[in-house]
């Protein structure tokens, strides 16, 4: 599910999102991964991963916005609920 506009990264979130992941994952009755692109921050991917949402695409806005990587990286794990395992995450 597309979270903004296509075209450049660093634009805002669309409040719809949410609503859509969560439509998506009643129709597919959560057997379909679904996955949110566009300024996946930690706290927009809690609220993606609250409604259905299973894969983020992190990017400019999250991952790469000039702070620490792996800070960044922990915080958007801690937002997600998820382990620190190297096997269950990778960044490319």
């Amino acid at each position: 599910v597309m979270a903004v506009e296509p075209g450049f990264g660093g634009q805002r979130w669309l409040p719809p999102t949410v609503d859509r992941v969560r439509e998506l994952s009643q129709i597919s009755c959560g057997r379909v991964g679904i996955g949110v692109d566009g300024n996946v921050s930690p706290e927009n991917a809690a609220l993606a991963k609250a409604a259905g949402a299973s894969l983020f695409v992190c990017g400019t806005s999250s991952l790469f916005n000039g702070g620490d990587y792996a800070s960044e990286v922990r915080r958007m794990r801690t937002s997600l609920g998820s382990d620190d395992s190297p096997s269950r995450h990778r960044a490319t």
